[in-house]
């Protein structure tokens, strides 16, 4: 460093000019703010993923995931995807990775008579 660059003072930053506003009228605009300002309503997302909706066409169809599926027909997930694969329980694609399984197909598949 040089001598003359010890000598003068660091530069900083201008400070903004301060605002004339009192905390009173802060307050006040405050309120007003959130006067006008309304909050929108809530959307219930509950239980949308169980029953698929109704459309003109056809009636509501009661879904299950591929472990409720699991659960209920008492077999491994490996069953259930053969069983799917296969055509004995009637699935319903909602995505990639999203497979669901039609109530009424394991209750079909619950009331068969069982092969000897």
């Amino acid at each position: 460093m040089t001598a003359a660059a010890k000598t003068q003072p660091k530069r900083s930053m201008p400070r903004r000019a301060a605002a004339a506003e009192t905390p009173a009228s802060k307050r006040a605009t405050r309120r007003q703010a959130a006067a006008t300002f309304t909050t929108p309503p809530k959307r219930s997302t509950r239980g949308s993923a169980a029953v698929s909706q109704p459309t003109p066409a056809g009636p509501v169809r009661l879904l299950a995931k591929k472990r409720r599926a699991c659960e209920i027909l008492d077999v491994s997930p490996a069953t259930l995807d053969r069983w799917l694969k296969d055509g004995f329980l009637e699935k319903v694609v909602l995505g990639p990775r999203h497979v669901r399984v039609t109530m009424a197909s394991i209750e079909a598949l619950l009331h068969q008579p069982a092969a000897n």
